[in-house]
């Protein structure tokens, strides 16, 4: 995405849509270095961000992290 694709997401939140976004970070600190990233985070428009990581392993296995964005 990019800082245009951030500015359509969160006009769309305006008219009271309910949300649901993916994004590529390792996890919500590196997401918040990543400019549009930050820029969505901090509206106040998403209450929360889930993790999903790959745990190594013989089988593909998961673990979600879910965080509450202040």
């Amino acid at each position: 995405g990019n800082e245009q694709e951030a500015d359509a997401l969160l006009s769309s939140c305006s008219g009271g849509c309910r949300v649901i976004a993916t994004a590529h970070a390792k996890d919500l600190a590196e997401a918040m270095k990543i400019p549009y990233l930050k820029h969505l985070l901090e509206s106040g428009r998403f209450q929360s961000v889930v993790s999903i990581q790959r745990i190594l392993g013989k089988e593909y296995r998961c673990k979600l992290l879910w965080e509450r964005i202040s």
